[in-house]
């Protein structure tokens, strides 16, 4: 894989209150999972699962507690802000809120001319004027906005000045948190068809982390389903969609609309319940409140994720007997 990702933690310290003693919030608990060049993989979840969590971590925006993440021959993890510096050439962000995510002071132009400048990428001014041009017109805006604020522009507009600002570099790898949840769904569609555009002609790899399988099924090769800091089920997107085996990815898509699953895939009452705190887990398996198959080893003995076939595997113990 070009993109290895081993045993990866995140734990952040939690502080004593009245009723409370100091713990750590776990929020990502031994992930693992490759990429390869060109290919996107979807990471969905309900919210608090850990898949942001995961983007930063990525990134570099914030530390591990424990893991490796090795992209070709470059490690991502342990390195200072200096030693990331050549790597946001190869991996840039896109943000769920184009907004915040956009300085209000400078214009579309220096918006995009800002990462070549911080990167060093291009450092003749009538080159990175030309590049802004190019980075317009690939992500379907007029040249009309480069000289307004970010303000003046509508939501999805603002995304697609996002999606730009991370192109300028020329990376080989997107990793795009919740990218079209805060747009309408008109303008959703019109966005993921510029991430599949985008990918076809620039070869990029992308990780889609999304809460809405509709959308992951639109766009992604692979599927990795979240449950408390943990992938609970990952493999083709075909295979997980009709074919889904841990009874949490069941129940997440018995929730969207049938003509994007198998048709025979049983109609399964929505989860009852909360999850369980992630300060204070559970011995065993963390579905095992909520799950309607668990069984009496499910308490205390928190199943790994196994191969079921050669490009599909689950953590769920009655699964993969």
């Amino acid at each position: 894989m070009w993109l290895q990702v081993e045993g990866l933690k995140k734990d952040f310290p939690v502080g004593a209150g009245l009723f409370q003693k100091p713990g750590f919030v776990h929020a990502l608990r031994g992930v693992s999972f490759g990429l390869e060049k060109g290919e996107t993989l979807a990471v969905v979840g309900e919210s608090g699962c850990g898949k942001s969590t995961l983007a930063r971590c990525l990134v570099g925006l914030m530390p591990v507690t424990a893991g490796r993440a090795q992209l070709g021959e470059e490690e991502l993890f342990g390195k200072t802000s200096d030693q990331w510096l050549p790597l946001r050439r190869k991996i840039q962000m896109v943000f769920q809120d184009p907004f915040s995510s956009l300085n209000p002071r400078l214009t579309i132009a220096e918006v995009l001319e800002e990462p070549m400048l911080l990167l060093n990428s291009h450092p003749d001014a009538v080159i990175r004027a030309g590049k802004i041009r190019e980075l317009l017109e690939k992500v379907g805006l007029p040249q009309t906005v480069g000289p307004r604020f970010p303000h003046e522009l509508s939501g999805g507009q603002r995304q697609r000045v996002g999606i730009a600002r991370a192109l300028a570099v020329g990376p080989e790898l997107l990793i795009c948190d919740e990218p079209v949840s805060a747009l309408d769904v008109s303008i959703q569609a019109q966005i993921l068809n510029l991430f599949l555009k985008l990918q076809k002609d620039l070869g990029l790899a992308l990780i889609f982390i999304t809460h809405d399988l509709r959308v992951a099924g639109l766009v992604s090769h692979r599927v990795a389903v979240f449950y408390l800091g943990e992938i609970v089920e990952e493999g083709r997107t075909a295979e997980v969609f009709t074919n889904p085996r841990h009874p949490y990815t069941k129940s997440l898509l018995s929730s969207i609309p049938r003509g994007l699953h198998s048709p025979d895939l049983p109609v399964i009452k929505p989860l009852e319940g909360e999850p369980p705190s992630p300060v204070n887990l559970p011995p065993g398996c963390a579905f095992y409140s909520r799950c309607p198959q668990r069984e009496d080893r499910c308490r205390e003995n928190n199943p790994q994720l196994k191969p079921t076939s050669p490009t599909h595997r689950i953590a769920c113990w009655p699964e993969t007997d």
